[in-house]
Parts: structure tokens; sequence; C-alpha cells
């Protein structure tokens, strides 16, 4: 709720000052001189009604999403900043949480984890928060990469425990690596093709699942997923709602 009062509070402030110029008293007004100099003032009810909007809009976007938290663990309960557009995606808090349930037995401070497809970051930073020693976050946006390290400064997060790559999955997996990670979480838009980064994960010579890893896969719960994937198989399935998690290990 802070959010959205603090931005009903700032939209009708604009609105009584709108009313408060066209009515010659305390509302702020422009010359013809100074007309040229102010975008947001141009002395126009109609205008003005534009600004108070736009304003409006702007405020959103510099507040924190008030539901994007961190869960549990050394960061529980702050805020992270996420993006004003509908093209990212996060995973719900409830499925998170699922999430981190099952993986509980494996989050120690020696855990490495793989954010892949990472968006805001949210994931990664759980698990960091739990107790994981380094997380790497891996999107091939350049905005989202931007916002996951406004996240990880804004909560303080040590550099030393983190890595951010801007690649698309498919060619951050197609590499190798000198250290694998533990636990790895990949959320692509549901709509494109998983095979690729399967398949990587799969070949005999990947190196991006350490002994006992885990890959976990978020999926649209009517998507088609495979059992297995060369060396990859799926051992556990959860879904919840229009979202599942495929659980997979190497043999």
């Amino acid at each position: 709720m802070g959010s959205v009062f603090l931005l009903f509070v700032l939209f009708h402030l604009d609105l009584w000052l709108i009313f408060e110029s066209d009515h010659g008293q305390r509302g702020i007004r422009t010359n013809k001189k100074d007309k040229k100099h102010s975008p947001f003032f141009r002395g126009n009810k109609i205008n003005s009604l534009l600004v108070a909007k736009s304003r409006a809009r702007l405020i959103l976007k510099l507040v924190p999403n008030e539901f994007m938290r961190v869960i549990a663990g050394d960061y529980r309960g702050r805020t992270l900043r996420s993006p004003a557009d509908i093209k990212t995606r996060p995973t719900s808090d409830r499925l998170r949480e699922t999430l981190f349930n099952v993986l509980a037995p494996r989050i120690d401070d020696t855990a490495r984890f793989l954010d892949l497809c990472a968006g805001t970051g949210a994931i990664g930073i759980e698990a960091i928060s739990r107790g994981v020693a380094f997380t790497t976050f891996v999107d091939k946006s350049r905005k989202a990469c931007a916002l996951i390290e406004d996240n990880l400064d804004y909560l303080q997060i040590p550099e030393m425990q983190t890595e951010i790559v801007c690649l698309a999955a498919e060619t951050f997996t197609g590499r190798q690596y000198p250290t694998g990670w533990d636990i790895v979480f990949f959320d692509p838009p549901y709509d494109v093709d998983y095979s690729t980064v399967l398949f990587d994960f799969g070949v005999a010579e990947s190196t991006l699942l350490n002994e006992d890893g885990v890959l976990v896969v978020e999926h649209h719960s009517k998507k088609m997923v495979p059992d297995a994937a060369g060396l990859i198989r799926r051992w556990r399935l959860l879904k919840q709602g229009d979202s599942s998690l495929s659980f997979y290990e190497r043999n």
C-alpha cells in the first residue's frame, strides 16, 4: 500500500495545483517569457492534467515494487526494484517459497548459484540472502543487467559474492567454465525454445553443473518439457497454477 498511497497523494497534489492556478490563487503560473523554459507548466488546463498524469507514471517507475521482496534470510523483507514495463515476468513469491523449500538442503556457505535469464535478479538475490557463497546472474538484456546491479547495490551485497554476465542464455551455456555451479535456476520467457540450453547441460563435456548439482527450469504448466536431455534427467515436477518447476540432475 505504501507506493500506491504515495502515488495517490502526489497525483492529487498536482490536481490541486492545477485547480488553484485556474482560479488565480496559490497555483504555479507562467507568463509568456517563462513558457519556453518550462516543459511542465504551460498555463493550460488540459496540458497541466497531462503533466500530472506523466508525473504519476514517473513516480510509479521510481518507487520500488512493493510486491518484489526478499522472502527469507539476511535480507528478508527488503524491497527490490523492478522494471516499469511488463516484458519481465518475475517469479511469484509463492513459487519462490516453494522453490527454496526444495533447495534448502543444498544451500550452504560453499554453494554456487547460477540465475539464468535473471530478470530482476530476485531469485539469485534470494539465494544469497539464504546463504549461498556466490551467485552468477545472466541475462541478455543490458537494462536487466543494470537493474540487477542496482538491486545488489541497493541491498549492499558485497561484490565478491556476485557477478553479472550480459549474454543470452544459450550463448552462456554453450561455453566451458573452470568452475561449475551447484544450483542453476533457468527461467526464460515461456514461449521460447528450451532445448538448446537443456542440451548444453546434458552433453558429456558440460562443466555447468558440479557433482550432485541441480538444474531447475521454470516453465508454463502446459509446456512440454522433456524428461531427459542427454545426461540430465528430470527427477521432480512441481506444478503451481500456470507455472511449473522441473528439477534435473546429471546421471
